[in-house]
């Protein structure tokens, strides 16, 4: 048999026994003696010391009254996004939990936190009580950050990945995740293959990628004749005129493009490989979430998609594109297009 007491208190501290009786007479056990704890008070100068994009650097003072010996402190959090996401988008993200301390140490890294989120914290003590009075909150921002790479940051829709007309190539554009922050703009990326390039061994660092700082003209790729690949960008454009249906016209002018002054979203040329990828980037002040001009955007946080064809041949009006498919890198994928002239019959 046991006995509870509940809502202990203070005085109920003191030596407790069972008393056995029967008509012969009665027994006593020995005492068990009954101690009341009381739980730490809570920490104090509870502060945030360093904000990554994915942790939190912790750190306190243990409590005015830790009532006994304290050995070791929780840290709870709960996270808010800093704007707005789709409920699929908020699914798996590591918004709520908490962490504990590998003994009484006074600080602690929060890690595997989500970019661009508002969290709340605290930090409790434990004794042999249990866990103590939880200290007044914090609130800390962490960071907005590119999406994350190929297929963990851009999803494909369904429908055919790629249809051909003259010298106008239609890819299907994956959509990028928003998990990390608000997206601001968008670059579709068209990367010229020299005849000598071996596509099957065509490794990230033979191509010269296209930057804010660098990267060739349309009109200088279009008629390039060098021995190594040459980028360039094809369109840019604001989050807002993403494509709806997710197609981008390789090689026609009225696609989306806000930056037409820069960027030439000109033909293909016959004879010629290409690989296409789509580059997104993050609105890194969240003051300003609204379309951002082209002296707003910020050109030093993006990711890469991954494209991803199967091998299917498509026969133009004057020419044939053959897809190949070649890893960019461990998160990122290439299409190359093939185009050859048709054989007279």
């Amino acid at each position: 048999d046991t006995l509870t007491i509940t809502g202990v208190m203070e005085s109920d501290e003191g030596g407790y026994r069972c008393v056995v009786s029967n008509a012969v007479g009665k027994e006593n056990s020995n005492a068990a003696v009954l101690t009341v704890g009381t739980p730490a008070s809570a920490p104090i100068q509870l502060e945030v010391v360093n904000t990554e994009t994915t942790s939190l650097n912790l750190t306190w003072m243990k409590p005015e009254m830790p009532n006994g010996i304290i050995y070791k402190y929780r840290i709870r959090y709960f996270g808010r996004k800093l704007y707005d996401i789709s409920d699929e988008d908020l699914a798996g993200l590591n918004l709520e939990g908490f962490k504990d301390t590998s003994g009484p140490s006074l600080t602690i890294l929060l890690t595997e936190l989500v970019p661009g989120t508002e969290y709340t914290l605290t930090v409790a003590a434990f004794n042999d009580v249990g866990e103590g009075i939880a200290s007044k909150a914090v609130i800390r921002n962490t960071p907005v950050d590119s999406p994350p790479s190929g297929s963990d940051g851009f999803m494909f829709p369904d429908g055919p990945p790629v249809t051909f007309n003259g010298r106008e190539a239609t890819i299907l554009l994956p959509n990028p995740l928003s998990i990390n922050g608000p997206l601001s703009h968008h670059q579709v990326i068209v990367i010229l293959l020299p005849e000598s390039t071996n596509i099957a061994d065509l490794q990230p660092a033979d191509v010269l990628f296209p930057t804010i700082d660098s990267f060739q003209t349309y009109d200088y790729v279009s008629g390039y004749s060098g021995a190594h690949p040459a980028a360039y960008i094809t369109a840019e454009f604001a989050d807002d005129l993403f494509p709806a249906d997710n197609l981008f016209v390789v090689g026609r002018g009225s696609q989306p493009n806000d930056r037409a002054d820069s960027y030439i979203n000109g033909p293909l040329r016959y004879g010629s490989s290409f690989v296409f990828f789509l580059r997104t980037y993050p609105v890194t002040d969240l003051s300003k979430r609204e379309r951002q001009s082209e002296k707003d955007r910020q050109y030093t946080l993006f990711s890469s998609s991954s494209f991803i064809y199967s091998q299917k041949p498509a026969v133009v009006t004057t020419a044939l594109f053959q897809l190949r498919l070649k890893p960019i890198s461990d998160c990122s994928s290439w299409v190359s297009i093939k185009k050859q002239q048709k054989l007279s019959d």
